[in-house]
């Protein structure tokens, strides 16, 4: 369902360039997913999800310190959106659900709450929990992004003879 609905909104914004104010039509995929083309009018995205009965969608104000290009996972929990981008960006980030940006975890790099490539997270009442695949390491964060803790991951190695 989170999947769709990105998917919704990616398409809608796209289209929203494209000039054409009041079109919604289907678009061939592996399942029902729909074009919805968004005017720059604001009273109009009050009237979107009439479109489609099942459709909501929240739209992500960036701030200064919060960007992302590509939401590889999205956690819902606890009023916020947790976004995982492994782009060229590499970063987790958090939104509340009125769109407004909230935090970044961490930053790319090597030192400690630091990560190269994150590249799974999780998110529960402990706080959020990054995989970082390159450094081999699981880091914690509060929910407000404080860093607590990082625990080395020991992954299995191949023989060289193999």
């Amino acid at each position: 369902m989170k999947n769709r609905i990105i998917q919704i909104f990616l398409l809608g914004l796209l289209s929203a360039c494209s000039g054409n104010k009041d079109s919604v039509e289907t678009v061939p995929l592996n399942c029902d997913v729909y074009k919805i083309t968004i005017p720059l009018d604001e009273a109009y995205c009050d009237s979107v999800t009439s479109h489609i009965a099942d459709t909501s969608f929240v739209v992500l104000n960036e701030g200064n310190n919060i960007m992302f290009s590509c939401a590889d996972k999205i956690i819902e929990y606890n009023n916020k959106y947790y976004i995982l981008d492994q782009s060229a960006l590499r970063t987790v980030v958090s939104f509340k659900k009125d769109g407004t940006s909230d935090i970044k975890y961490g930053r790319v790099g090597q030192g400690p709450g630091e990560y190269v490539f994150p590249w799974d997270m999780h998110v529960d009442e402990t706080g959020v929990y990054v995989l970082d695949t390159n450094s081999k390491k699981i880091i914690h964060y509060t929910e407000s992004g404080t860093f607590l803790s990082e625990q080395k991951i020991p992954f299995l190695q191949m023989p060289s003879n193999v």
